[in-house]
Formats: C-alpha cells, sequence, structure tokens
C-alpha cells in the first residue's frame, strides 16, 4: 500500500500529523533525512469512494468521516477491515477524504494498493516542499 496525498497542503499537514506530540517540531528536521515530496502518475482506474457522502455511507462510515458524528476522529481500527475487503474484491484503491489533523478542507488522499506500477515524477526536498514561499 502506498498513501498519496492530492496536494501539498495534504502533504505538509500529513507531516504536520506525524509529528503530533513530538517534543520537535518541522524547523528542527534535518533536511537531509526529511521527508521527500515525489510527484507521481496515477492510472485512471476503479478507487473505491470515501470522498462522496454516498461512498462513505456505502463503505460502512457516516458521511462526517474523517470524523464520527460526535465529531471524533475515526482511526485505522475501523478503517483497515474497509480497506482489506476493497483490496480483496479487486480495487485498485481508496480514494479518501483526508484525516490528517490539519488537513485542509477538501484535502483527499489515496490509498493505492500497488496492483500496477506508478510512474514517479519530480522528488523535491523537505525545505523546497514544506515551507510556503512568500506571494
Amino acid at each position: 500500500m502506498v498513501y498519496l496525498c492530492a496536494s501539498v497542503p495534504v502533504a505538509r499537514a500529513n507531516v504536520l500529523g506525524k509529528l503530533e506530540g513530538q517534543p520537535f517540531g518541522p524547523e528542527d528536521l534535518d533536511p537531509r533525512t526529511a521527508p521527500v515530496l515525489v510527484t507521481a502518475s496515477v492510472p485512471a482506474d476503479r478507487y473505491v469512494d470515501v470522498v462522496t457522502g454516498r461512498g462513505c455511507a456505502a463503505v460502512g462510515l457516516p458521511e462526517t468521516y474523517p470524523r464520527d458524528r460526535a465529531r471524533r476522529r475515526i482511526g485505522w481500527k475501523r478503517c483497515q477491515p474497509i480497506g482489506q475487503a476493497a483490496f480483496q474484491a479487486g480495487a485498485a484503491g481508496i480514494a479518501c477524504r483526508s484525516a490528517a489533523p490539519m488537513s485542509p478542507p477538501g484535502g483527499e488522499e489515496l490509498a493505492w494498493f500497488q496492483r500496477r506500477r506508478l510512474r514517479r515524477g519530480r522528488t523535491r526536498p523537505f525545505d523546497d516542499w514544506f515551507w510556503p514561499r512568500p506571494a
């Protein structure tokens, strides 16, 4: 499984989510070992829809995903069986709303099942993609 972010702001939110609760922040990461951003061309295929309200309901998630109706974050324990069922059914992956804590509204990710090869594009070092550039 490869987790792909649909945009740089979603990738940034994922890094910040991984660092949540740590005694250091992104400014403390060594640029030589910090996350890089790799562009990829994703093939058109059959992806499970966890982006629309209808798609969420179809897989047994509330239309409020990535949060439940009480506004609590829905975790991997609830989502993993959905992913396993999608994989076993032959889906190419799951297109979903980003669950990263600071993801922008409408942010999306793709859990891609590696049934085919991705075409990799440019690789950008952390300091080049993570920090927003002044306008």
